[in-house]
């Protein structure tokens, strides 16, 4: 995350005018060349067990952002329709939202989809340690659109049926309950109850069913990727007229990248419905000016798509403005002419007093570093994304150097992070160095040779991304560093960055803690 300071301008000016291009080419290649592979495609087998299943309604997609990435949204789900694509999502969500969507289906059907995400309080929970709990509610309602002549058909003839006997209706509705939790700062896990009804004219069914849902952030060769898993639909099945239908339960995986700062979000997906081979998708989102997003991608069933032609194909816009976000979709669907889906959220804003959170607790901790000195800080904020959630910020704390412009002994450098918020970075950051009390002294693992130890309290406006990155400059090459995770002490990989006469710079990526501690065994640069 916080790789940009190692960049450096040369390095910063190329990606600059070449990185935007690349990353815009690479997106395009990845999401057209399934398309063009599947022009050329065999005829689409169909599936033995194709229409087996009931409550076929579950199997369309809500929402226009998903929709225009072509349904990848596993690894992506981070809004109130994560009820449906992946509840372990709605622990993503920072503030109270409230989501509709609308799906224009072929042959006159249509689709509406309404969701409310909150926070849960904590007094409703045992584990007051959790950071992040959301709870969410979600309606989705699939209709026919119009109503349908009702006639009969009797067995005395080939094809005989009677006249028009009046007409009927067909709806199906599932309403869902859901809840997700961040478990640590990398895993999240959420789950939903829904339960189901479908009416055909006088005939009404109904059914219960679970979604479980992962998601997991991790890094790998320098770069962040997003990893999330669903299975959709579990559930005993609906029994309509004295028979029983198995539910459509569908497996999904994804991986979500974004391929270079500023550049396009990509999103891989692979699903595998029981009454259907796996279909592999992969979407694109690329945002214009930090409002405007412009998407695409492409699903390919194996064996081909039933509808032929560019079906499977998606191309989505999206706006978003303060607390407010729209979004559209369109996807065809071969003879059965184009879907068109609309879908908007709004946000509600927190109380300022809420979203302040503190890295040492909520309230700042009393000093217990003994002869403690307050470091003077430089503190900078620079925004980096736009995103639903608000703007995340990168927030660097530098020590400022002596009087003569040098820092003269061993030491932490500059402390950065990233926070997100709805307006402008709030952030406060106060460090003090000195020594470890006795009781923390005696943890540190094996005998130091010689500690140096702060003290950090941070305050965010906001909600922290990923972790902290610190610097010190130590007179060894082979210092240690040590972070205090509840009560013991957890290492960090260190990375060299640079050597001077006496000291050498190294950085080195922890989680936020309030207590930070190197250990120097030798003193030879």
């Amino acid at each position: 995350m916080l790789n940009i300071f190692r960049q450096g301008k040369s390095a910063g000016n190329f990606q600059k005018v070449f990185g935007g291009r690349l990353c815009a080419f690479l997106a395009f290649y990845f999401v057209i060349s399934p398309l063009a592979f599947s022009l050329f495609a065999h005829a689409a087998k169909i599936h033995p067990g194709a229409g087996s299943t009931s409550a076929a309604f579950l199997k369309v997609g809500v929402g226009a952002r998903a929709a225009g990435m072509a349904g990848a949204y596993t690894a992506l789900a981070g809004d109130p329709y994560a009820m449906y694509w992946n509840p372990a999502g709605l622990a993503l969500i920072p503030e109270r939202a409230l989501s509709f969507a609308h799906n224009d289906y072929f042959s006159g059907m249509g689709q509406e989809y309404v969701s409310y995400a909150v926070p849960a309080a904590p007094a409703l929970l045992a584990d007051n340690s959790v950071k992040s709990r959301v709870a969410g509610l979600s309606l989705n309602y699939f209709h026919a659109g119009r109503d349908l002549e009702r006639r009969s058909w009797v067995s005395e003839g080939i094809n005989d049926i009677t006249a028009a006997e009046g007409r009927f209706g067909a709806y199906d509705l599932a309403l869902s309950f859901g809840y997700a939790r961040n478990y640590t700062r990398a895993l999240k896990a959420g789950a939903a109850l829904k339960l189901i009804r479908q009416s055909i004219d006088m005939d009404t069914a109904y059914g219960a069913a679970a979604d479980l849902g992962v998601l997991y952030d991790f890094m790998w060769r320098g770069r962040r990727f997003t990893a999330g898993a669903a299975a959709r639909n579990i559930g005993p099945g609906i029994r309509f007229n004295e028979r029983s239908y198995s539910l459509p339960l569908t497996f999904g995986a994804g991986l979500a990248h974004r391929l270079c700062s500023g550049g396009p979000l990509l999103s891989l997906e692979v699903t595998k419905p029981v009454d259907n081979y796996p279909s592999l998708a992969l979407g694109a989102e690329q945002p214009l000016g930090g409002r405007l997003f412009v998407r695409g991608g492409y699903s390919y069933r194996q064996y081909g798509n039933e509808s032929g032609g560019l079906s499977g194909l998606a191309l989505g816009l999206g706006f978003v403005s303060g607390r407010f976000s729209f979004d559209y979709a369109m996807l065809p669907f071969g003879d059965l002419g184009n879907t068109h889906r609309l879908s908007a959220a709004l946000r509600f804003l927190a109380p300022e007093a809420v979203e302040s959170r503190s890295a040492a607790g909520p309230a700042a901790a009393p000093v217990t570093l003994a002869s403690p000195r307050a470091l003077a800080l430089t503190l900078e904020q620079k925004p980096l994304t736009l995103s639903r959630s608000g703007v995340t910020y990168l927030v660097r704390a530098a020590v400022n150097p002596g009087p003569d412009g040098a820092y003269g002994s061993e030491g932490l450098r500059s402390l950065s992070f990233a926070t997100a918020s709805r307006g402008q970075a709030r952030a406060e950051v106060n460090i003090y160095e000195g020594e470890l009390p006795p009781a923390l002294l005696e943890k540190l693992p094996a005998a130091p040779g010689r500690v140096l130890a702060w003290q950090v309290d941070i305050t965010s406006g906001g909600t922290f991304r990923g972790e902290v990155k610190v610097e010190f400059e130590v007179a060894s090459s082979k210092p240690e560093f040590y972070f205090l995770s509840g009560e013991t002490w957890a290492q960090a990989v260190v990375t060299p960055e640079e050597c001077g006469e006496i000291f050498c710079r190294y950085s080195v990526a922890a989680p936020v803690r309030e207590y930070y501690a190197v250990v120097v065994r030798n003193f030879q640069p």
